[in-house]
Formats: structure tokens, C-alpha cells, sequence
């Protein structure tokens, strides 16, 4: 919702002198004041506090970047058939159902499975399915899947808790693979040797429509020129290999080093943390539309 100096300038924008809609000439100073749009950040920790809101590790939270309010999407103790389960990689499909996987074996919408397992869930009939079993896939044993991103051609994007092998393919806990589930096959995505740091252990990923990924570590990393913590998300651009920090977990967490374990974005451009720019003041507001409304008059009158 628009504050004060917003509407107002809204307001301007509707007046008319002589049928010439001012809007026209704020449309400039509109651009300049205008902040990016809100981006809403769902995301899974251990039990945690954020922007001051407890929840526990079996929830999915909802951050709202532009208002920094948090509020649960998904209540975990709702839907889990046992308490204290613990999500640790999460997206939200385009129908509205969740795919997820836990830390270990839990049981959702009547069905049970374990921490190598994808599930969707389907949280308004509160049904669920295995879309990846692990232990088919993995040659492996005891795997965990800590990130994932279902692609639009039905390949699974992963990462795993631990080393791991599908095949012949060995896969790092710092990598991400991409598995086609028609041809049975896996690649490597992300080769982990590119990040740099304590601890790379890729707990959280998101492929963005426009190419670039969301990432988020087990520990302090660093990746195309950008450094962060485990409380950070940040977005990569495999393309030109640069990074940024679009979430800083230390200024929303009541506690520092919590682990963000899953995260999902939706929304608008994800923007690199910085100085943040104000809301423009009414009075700066008011003057800038006298000024226009002047120049508008001075036109007329011509």
C-alpha cells in the first residue's frame, strides 16, 4: 500500500489542466522514487525468529522484502504426521503445491519417505507423492537431498548433504546435478570447485527464469566476486560468473548464524543489498508537482 508522499503524488498524476493528464510529466520523477517491486522469499531454517516471527523447522516462512515483514506461508505441525520434522530444500509449483524434502524419514499427506525423496505436496487436499525416489537413483546409500528446483522439462535439480554417486558420476555436497528421470541419466549443473570458502555445502537453489541461480551455503563462501553467510541468499549469473547478496540474513534474524535450508523467490528483479534508497518526503514531493504544474500553466498560457 502507497504511504503518504506516494499517494500523493498519485493524486498529481490524476489531475488534468487543459486535457493534459499531469501524470505525463511525473512519470520521470516517478522512475527516480520509484523502489524496486516487492519480492516474497520463502524460505526454511531450524527454529528461528525472523523479523519477529518464531517459527519452527518444519514451517515454511514468507519474507516480504519491500515491507521486511515475515508471516508463515506453511504451519509444518498442520500438515506432518509427526512433530518436528525438518524441511531442508523447498519450491513452490506454479499450482500452488510444494515440492519438499526433510533432514530425515517423515510422513505427509499419507504417504512416508526419507530424506533421499522428493515429495509434492498438495497442502489443500493435503495429499502427497514421491516425484524422486532416491534410493532408485543413487548408487549410494544414505543420501540427503538439501536443495532442489524441478525444471519446466521434468529434470531435478539437486544437491546433496554428503558426497554422492549416481552411476559412474561422482557428485560433491558443494555441486549441483541435474538428473533426467526419462533417460535416467545425470550431469553436473554447477561444479562446487568454483565457490571458494568454510564450509560450500549448497543448501538451498533456485533456477530463475532468466538463467541466473539462487544459492545459499552451509557456511561462509564466495562466488563471482560476492561473499557471504549462511544466513545470506544470493543470486549467480552462471553466464558472466558474477554474484550478489540480494538477503542478509543478519539483519532479520533475531540470532545470528542461523541456516537458511531452503529458500524459493517470488516476484519482482532481485536487488544487490546497498544503501537504501528513501521514500521520497511530501514536501519534496509537493514541491516537484507545484513546479510542474507551473511549467504545465506557463505552456497553456503560451
Amino acid at each position: 500500500m502507497r504511504s503518504g508522499p506516494w499517494l500523493l503524488l498519485e493524486m498529481l498524476g490524476a489531475v488534468r489542466i487543459s486535457g493534459v493528464r499531469v501524470a505525463a510529466f511525473l512519470t520521470f520523477a516517478l522512475m527516480i522514487a520509484s523502489q524496486a517491486g516487492a519480492v516474497q522469499i520463502l524460505l526454511a531454517s531450524g527454529d528461528a525468529s525472523l523479523s519477529g516471527l518464531n517459527y519452527s523447522k518444519d514451517d515454511v516462512v514468507s519474507f516480504d522484502t519491500e515491507t521486511e515483514t515475515a508471516s508463515v506461508y506453511f504451519t509444518g505441525a498442520d500438515h506432518f504426521a509427526a512433530s518436528n520434522e525438518d524441511i531442508d530444500a523447498l519450491q513452490l509449483l506454479d499450482n500452488g503445491n510444494l515440492l519438499l524434502s526433510t533432514k530425515g524419514d517423515a510422513s505427509l499427506g499419507g504417504i512416508s519417505f526419507d530424506k533421499a525423496d522428493v515429495v509434492e505436496y498438495d497442502p489443500v487436499a493435503e495429499s502427497a507423492s514421491i516425484i524422486f525416489s532416491g534410493d532408485s537413483v543413487f548408487t549410494s546409500a544414505s543420501e540427503n537431498i538439501d536443495a532442489l528446483h524441478l525444471r519446466s522439462n521434468g529434470n531435478l535439480i539437486f544437491s546433496t548433504a554428503a558426497d554422492a554417486k549416481i552411476g559412474s558420476l561422482s557428485i560433491t555436497k558443494k555441486d549441483l546435478v541435474e538428473y533426467d528421470p526419462v533417460a535416467e541419466t545425470a550431469t553436473i549443473l554447477f561444479d562446487g570447485t568454483l565457490t571458494s570458502g568454510s564450509n560450500r555445502d549448497i543448501n538451498a537453489f533456485q533456477l530463475l527464469a532468466d538463467g541466473t541461480y539462487v544459492l545459499s551455503t552451509a557456511g561462509n563462501a564466495s562466488l563471482g566476486g560476492a561473499s557471504w553467510s549462511k544466513d545470506d541468499l544470493v543470486q549467480y549469473d552462471p553466464v558472466s560468473g558474477s554474484a550478489h547478496v540480494f538477503f542478509e540474513g543478519a539483519n532479520y534474524f533475531a540470532s545470528a548464524g542461523e541456516n537458511v535450508e531452503a529458500a524459493f523467490v517470488v516476484g519482482g528483479a532481485l536487488e544487490e543489498k546497498g544503501p537504501v534508497v528513501p521514500e521520497p518526503s511530501t514536501g519534496a514531493l509537493v514541491a516537484l508537482g507545484i513546479a510542474l504544474l507551473s511549467r504545465v500553466e506557463r505552456r497553456h498560457d503560451a
